[in-house]
């Protein structure tokens, strides 16, 4: 097995109880000594999954938290939205996955939306990978 078989495919994710989980690129695999190389400090003890990139699940994801979002928000009408997600996103996707669009189809076409592709998003302590950030003013 080769690491261009899983790259881009397969993540190595490590839960935190205060942000969830992390995504972290598998960046080499070592089948004789059963080792996998992973862009992040591990500590000892540490547990590991493995995730796959879906783009299904991705949608389903960001169509649930758009229409949390509008409803928390209730009657406020919104004045403008940032949105800023991780540009490993749209290379995972080949440019499949429109999130403006979703926003626009739920939130409203009306609403300002000012935003960047970046390569890592920080929530909390963390930094993280193939995620997006959206914050809304109203």
């Amino acid at each position: 097995m080769d690491i261009s078989d899983i790259s881009g495919n397969i993540f190595a994710g490590f839960p935190y109880s205060d942000v969830g989980y992390l995504v972290r690129n598998i960046t080499g695999l070592d089948l004789n000594n059963k080792a996998i190389r992973i862009s992040e400090i591990v500590n000892e003890g540490l547990e590991i999954f493995f995730v796959k990139k879906d783009l299904r699940f991705s949608k389903d994801d960001l169509i649930n938290t758009l229409n949390n979002l509008k409803f928390d928000i209730g009657d406020n009408n919104i004045k403008g939205i940032l949105y800023i997600s991780c540009l490993g996103r749209k290379v995972s996707f080949n440019d499949e996955f429109k999130e403006i669009e979703y926003i626009n189809d739920i939130i409203g076409n009306n609403v300002p939306i000012v935003g960047y592709r970046a390569n890592g998003e920080i929530y909390k302590s963390h930094i993280h990978g193939y995620t997006a950030i959206i914050s809304a003013f109203y």
